[in-house]
């Protein structure tokens, strides 16, 4: 297996067997399809809620719009120095958030202390963190 990007590594063979599956007749576009929305039922039963489904292209595509869904321009988002938004997504949360900046940290195994974390967020002089992952 290659996890480096999903845009590069191959398609597991069970998803292009659906996928060719699905592919068969003329079918409505942009979610209104058969597929999408038994995927969206799906979801909102998972959730116990109703939910809006976007399906995008790439998982950088998804970090990036569930940052920019999640955290205000004017917020920092936290993260570790090891984190994949801040190594792997050549600034595409930067343009999709509008500019949010990034504070990576040192951190233990990737994981936050909680009483580092609280420092943090109890000073005055920093941005204010407005999505921690």
């Amino acid at each position: 297996m290659n996890f480096a990007s999903d845009n590069t590594a191959p398609v597991a063979p069970a998803i292009m067997e659906a996928i060719v599956k699905a592919n068969r007749g003329a079918c409505a576009a942009y979610g209104t399809d058969d597929e999408s929305r038994a995927a969206s039922a799906l979801l909102c039963e998972v959730f116990e809620t109703a939910v809006s489904v976007y399906f995008l292209s790439s998982g950088t595509a998804t970090n990036s719009l569930g940052l920019a869904g999640a955290t205000p321009p004017y917020g920092t988002i936290l993260c570790s120095d090891v984190a994949h938004i801040h190594l792997d997504e050549c600034g595409a949360p930067e343009f999709f958030t509008g500019g949010q900046s990034y504070n990576p940290s040192s951190q233990r195994r990737g994981s936050y202390c909680r009483h580092r974390l609280k420092r943090w967020c109890d000073s005055a002089h920093r941005w204010a963190p407005t999505a921690r992952r």
